[in-house]
C-alpha cells in the first residue's frame, strides 16, 4: 500500500451530476408552469404547454419559463462534450485531480450559468452569461487537449 494518499476519482460521478443539472432548470420550469397555469397543462404533450399558456399566464413568468427552458436545453446541448471529455481523459490516463479539477470547474460554471440565464433580463448583464458559458465549453476542449497531449508523452 502506497503511503502517498490517490485523489477519490470523481469523474464518472461529474457526468451524472452534470445530467442532473440539466434537469434543474427543466424541473424548475415546470413546477412555476403548473403553478401560474392553475393546472390548465396537459401532460400529453408537455413540450407545447409552455408555448399554449403565452398569455395566459403573467409575462413575466412566461419568459423565466422560457428562459428555464432554454437553459435546460442548453445543458443537455453541452453534456455530450463534457462527457467525451471526461471519459476520454480517464481512458488516456490522465491523472485523476487534473480530471476532477476540470470536472469540478464545469459543474460550478454550469450551476452559475444556469442562475444566470434564468435570471438575467437585461441585456448588458447578459454577456456575463455568455461569458460563463464561452469559459464553460472550453473546458472540456482543454481536458481533452491535455488528454491528447499526456498521451503523446508531453507533459500536461
Amino acid at each position: 500500500m502506497s503511503s502517498i494518499a490517490t485523489p477519490q476519482d470523481w469523474s464518472f460521478y461529474s457526468i451524472v451530476a452534470a445530467f442532473t443539472l440539466s434537469a434543474i432548470p427543466a424541473a424548475y420550469s415546470y413546477g412555476l408552469l403548473t403553478i401560474s397555469s392553475r393546472g390548465r397543462m396537459q401532460n400529453t404533450r408537455p413540450r407545447a404547454n409552455l408555448d399554449a399558456l403565452k398569455g395566459k399566464i403573467p409575462d413575466d413568468v412566461w419568459k423565466k419559463c422560457y428562459r428555464a427552458r432554454c437553459a435546460h436545453f442548453n445543458a443537455l446541448e453541452n453534456l455530450p462534450i463534457f462527457a467525451a471529455a471526461v471519459l476520454g481523459s480517464r481512458l488516456g490516463g490522465l491523472p485523476i485531480a487534473t480530471v476532477n479539477g476540470v470536472a469540478l470547474q464545469y459543474l460550478g460554471l454550469r450551476a452559475i450559468y444556469t442562475v444566470l440565464y434564468i435570471n438575467t433580463t437585461k441585456d448588458p448583464y447578459s454577456f456575463l452569461r455568455s461569458a460563463v458559458w464561452f469559459y464553460c465549453t472550453f473546458l472540456p476542449l482543454q481536458l481533452l487537449y491535455k488528454t491528447g497531449q499526456f498521451v503523446n508523452g508531453k507533459s500536461v
